[in-house]
């Protein structure tokens, strides 16, 4: 199981960054997978915030074409969207508990595997490919 990172988003959109091109290139190729890949609607809000924001990109979207960018990921056949259940609040206090008491307190990271694997699956069957003014889907 692997979830894409809004930063890798992100540098997909990016024209300027030295990344744009690989990150991309890995998108697309993770659209066409058969096996599932994972995004939340955390990291669909993130990069809107992104890649909308004049202070973080120097030529920003608009809202219409970074709804396009994402709704182009939402047509890939194998994404599915990672949502929270209701044990949520306890896995993730728990995670936390477990994170102060090992060696690394500073990072939760080995622990997200468990949390991603309370959290249900879903994909929106509704979603048209998109095409944004700066990446297009094939």
């Amino acid at each position: 199981m692997f979830v894409v990172d809004t930063n890798i988003l992100v540098y997909a959109a990016d024209k300027d960054s030295m990344a744009s091109e690989k990150c991309f290139e890995s998108l697309e190729i993770w659209r066409q997978r058969a096996d599932a890949w994972y995004i939340t609607w955390s990291i669909c809000l993130e990069f809107m915030s992104v890649v909308t924001n004049r202070r973080v990109l120097r030529a920003p979207w608009n809202v219409g074409v970074a709804w396009r960018f994402i709704e182009g990921l939402l047509a890939a056949p194998a994404l599915r969207i990672l949502v929270p259940t209701a044990h949520y609040p306890m896995v993730l206090r728990e995670l936390a508990a477990q994170s102060l008491s090992s060696q690394d307190e500073t990072c939760m990271t080995p622990a997200l595997p468990r949390l991603c694997g309370i959290m249900v699956s879903v994909r929106s069957t509704h979603m048209t490919s998109a095409s944004a003014a700066s990446r297009s889907w094939k």
